[in-house]
């Protein structure tokens, strides 16, 4: 019988360490680099700017009585004793000579990064600071020695238990305010050094690679028996390993076993690593567990789920917390050989069959799978065996289903084609069932491992796909679904869009002189454009949770990404044009055609208006400048409105008088209105939806502020999100190709203009950020869009 459990971890040496292997370069290190560049820059800008907390803060604790100095001193060098002595002293011993070479690295780049930092800037101490110094170090910006000390316990993590790390954690924290006493530092300073040193020490485990920390054999048998299995006597690693999580092979005197390991330093089973995946695979399961107790308690509650109600599944032996923090599910192993690996002549009808009425009984009991491919399937001497129910939901909706059935059709259909693999399924699921995973034979939703047990380039895996859809239309008796049609952007259209670029210099020449123009924008700031352009880019995550929310189906976030990035290129010519994308772009990644117009054409079009709309009024409230609403042409937008209305009215009239037309759009329209209903009812979209809108909007409006401040102007900010937002919404009805942008130019000089900011300013401003937000985006996205054609996701 199974036994999902929970036992007190056994005790353990604090410096047992979980095996480190394998070494890898991970998502979460490239971010964490990222992220501390960036608020290297933002903590550098002013670096003798300090706000009233953070010097309050320095003089409570820089102002402690005389005699506590001993006590800090000894907390500075027992921080500088474990970063230069204890740690690198114990790799030595050890021989642990992978670990004592990333330990010096971190904490050399780290020192030559914080020094490197301050030569640059020049700053210590703010002019006229009093402060008590009570060391022979003067003081930096930022602090050398905490710097050096979190790079070296940072680069240390992933090697040590999870006691000995929190240990070199606390020293690192404590330097923190024996730093501030012996006046030495500041606070913006002591949290500038420390995210030089963690962003030093990730950028050594990107480079090298870190440890899995995955558990020994020994520690996942202590943890078998704490959890009740006391007959098992051997454990090892199996030859094959997920990425997920560690796989081992046990034996408990009867049977062999298949055990499932979280082990509690294990980096890739960490929340963060967890979440970085989840974001950015669409492969990584439906749910975010919190914790590792909570996702192998789901997969045995699912995989038990699916034993009662009659589908063959790997008996469950236990699955529980046992040992050093080890979580782990351990199931029987069934023998037998996956059905990716047999040979064509055991393929055989009654094989297929036995597939397929598997698979119909855990739809019938609402349970998708995830995963569901050849590879997922065991051939036995009993039947075949469903395995691997990670990513597996109960209660699944009828889209999760869908997907499971289409991944496997394609990967069946690779080993017996397509003829056999679909009349296989549709005499076990039904027509109904096989035809509603028609849209979803796209390349873009199989898993990483179905494309792996395919093994074809995107090309040629396209046109095998356009064979099976064929195929599966004909046998349920439908038609095929067609992908909306993307016509490259041409030389033609680039010609249009570097006229455009000088339109708006003729029109920018009428307003001022063009050699203070000129003057002007030779002087700007280079770091201020840099931080602009990259805010500019940043909008693309905005627009792709956006498009995310205006679907029930998930999205994969990079290739949404690229997809937004790839719109700057394509609507420099053509107002809206990214709208033929997004929907092509949808159809690729399953969701059928009224569904992708309805959500990435009509929800997403409807719900940045109405962004726009009212968060122009909220800056327009908050901003600190008057902004005269009066002056907004209300005629015009409602003469617009009413036109639009009526051309709505008359298209209706003319679909419902002619019955022909009636048959063929009436049917979409139902379609693409029940799935906009379904976005509206539901708070995740809703939440991505909106919250995307107004992060791509804000994040244009402090690229604005960021050209103006290259030009030695900072208006408030919402000012310049409300004068933004209302000249994108004026420009945005502009016909022509390339007027919007134009419009925009010079609509929004006019803007600055009457708020104040003088003249060669605002024109030079916003010149700079015409160029960085709409011209300078189409070289990325040229490369973005090239990348979605190759990898088939356009």
């Amino acid at each position: 019988m199974a036994r999902v459990l929970h036992r007190l971890p056994s005790r353990q040496p604090p410096f047992a360490r979980a095996s480190e292997e394998p070494y890898r370069r991970r998502v979460t290190d490239a971010v964490r680099v990222v992220l501390a560049v960036a608020a290297v820059l933002w903590l550098s800008r002013h670096s003798t700017r300090n706000s009233t907390l953070s010097l309050d803060v320095f003089h409570a604790v820089n102002g402690l009585p005389g005699n506590l100095r001993p006590v800090f001193q000894l907390v500075y060098r027992l921080a500088a004793l474990w970063a230069v002595g204890l740690v690198v002293a114990a790799a030595l011993a050890a021989r642990r000579w992978r670990l004592a070479r990333d330990l010096l690295l971190a904490g050399l780049l780290g020192w030559l990064l914080a020094r490197g930092l301050g030569l640059v800037l020049a700053e210590g101490f703010r002019p006229g600071l009093r402060a008590v110094v009570r060391s022979r170090v003067s003081p930096n910006f930022p602090t050398v020695s905490l710097s050096l000390v979190v790079a070296v316990v940072a680069a240390a993590g992933p090697y040590l238990t999870r006691k000995v790390r929190w240990l070199g954690v606390v020293l690192a924290t404590l330097l923190a305010p024996a730093a501030l006493y012996l006046g030495v530092a500041l606070p913006r300073s002591l949290m500038c050094a420390a995210v030089v040193g963690w962003g030093a020490a990730a950028a050594i485990h990107l480079l090298f690679g870190s440890p899995g920390g995955r558990p020994t054999p020994a520690q996942v048998r202590t943890a078998l028996h704490d959890l009740g299995a006391i007959a098992v006597s051997h454990v090892e690693l199996a030859p094959e390993q997920p990425r997920e999580n560690t796989l081992m092979h046990a034996t408990d005197g009867t049977a062999r076993l298949v055990v499932k390991v979280l082990g509690r330093d294990e980096r890739d089973a960490q929340l963060l690593a967890k979440l970085a995946r989840f974001v950015y695979y669409k492969d990584s399961g439906p749910t975010l567990f919190l914790t590792r107790t909570q996702e192998v308690e789901h997969q045995a509650y699912v995989s038990l789920l699916a034993s009662q109600g009659g589908v063959r599944v790997p008996p469950l032996v236990v699955a529980g917390t046992g040992g050093p923090g080890t979580v782990l599910l351990a199931e029987r192993d069934v023998g037998g050989r996956p059905v990716s690996d047999l040979p064509a002549e055991e393929l055989d009808d009654a094989l297929l069959q036995d597939v397929w009425e598997q698979v119909a009984q855990l739809h019938h009991l609402r349970i998708a799978h995830g995963r569901l491919n050849t590879g997922q399937l065991v051939a036995t001497d009993q039947g075949v065996v469903i395995v691997g129910f990670g990513q597996a939901s109960a209660a699944a909706p009828e889209e999760a289903r869908a997907a499971d059935t289409a991944e496997l059709l394609v990967t069946t259909a690779h080993l017996v084609g397509p003829d056999r693999a679909v009349r296989a399924a549709v005499a076990a699921l039904g027509a109904d069932a096989v035809g509603a995973a028609l849209p979803l034979l796209q390349a873009g939703v199989l898993s990483r491992a179905a494309r792996r047990i395919v093994g074809l380039p995107r090309r040629q895996l396209g046109e095998r796909l356009e064979e099976l859809r064929a195929t599966v239309a004909a046998a349920v008796g439908t038609d095929v679904p067609e992908l909306l049609q993307l016509q490259r952007v041409r030389g033609s259209s680039l010609a249009l869009a570097l006229g455009t670029v000088v339109g708006v210099g003729a029109l920018l020449s009428a307003v001022g002189d063009p050699e203070i123009l000129a003057r002007e924008t030779a002087r700007a700031h280079p770091l201020p454009l840099l931080l602009g352009f990259a805010l500019v880019l940043s909008t693309n995550v905005g627009f792709a949770l956006a498009l995310a929310g205006s679907v029930r189906q998930r999205l994969p976030l990079w290739p949404n990404v690229k997809l937004q990035a790839a719109g700057a290129f394509c609507n420099l010519a053509l107002p809206f044009g990214s709208q033929a994308m997004q929907v092509r772009f949808l159809q690729k990644q399953g969701v059928d055609a009224a569904t992708a117009i309805a959500g990435g054409g009509v929800v997403n079009l409807v719900a940045a208006t109405g962004t726009q709309v009212a968060l122009f009024f909220v800056a327009a409230q908050a901003s600190p400048e008057r902004i005269d609403l009066g002056q907004i042409p209300t005629g015009a937008i409602t003469a617009l409105l009413e036109i639009g209305t009526a051309a709505v009215v008359a298209a209706s009239l003319l679909v419902l008088a002619v019955p022909y037309v009636r048959r063929r759009v009436l049917p979409p329209v139902h379609q693409g209105a029940r799935s906009v209903l379904d976005v509206m009812r539901s708070p995740r979209q809703i939440t991505l939806l909106l919250s995307g809108f107004v992060l791509a909007y804000v994040l244009y409006g402090l690229a604005l502020s960021a050209a103006l401040r290259a030009v030695g102007s900072s208006p408030p900010i919402w000012t310049l999100i409300a004068a933004n937002l209302g000249v994108t919404i004026i420009s945005a009805l502009v016909p022509f190709p390339g007027g919007g942008a134009a419009v925009a130019t010079v609509g929004l000089s006019g803007a600055l203009l009457a708020l104040g900011v003088p003249k060669s300013a605002a024109i030079g401003g916003v010149l700079l950020y015409q160029l960085i937000s709409q011209y300078l985006p189409a070289v990325p996205g040229w490369l973005a869009f090239r990348s979605l054609l190759r990898e088939d996701d356009l």
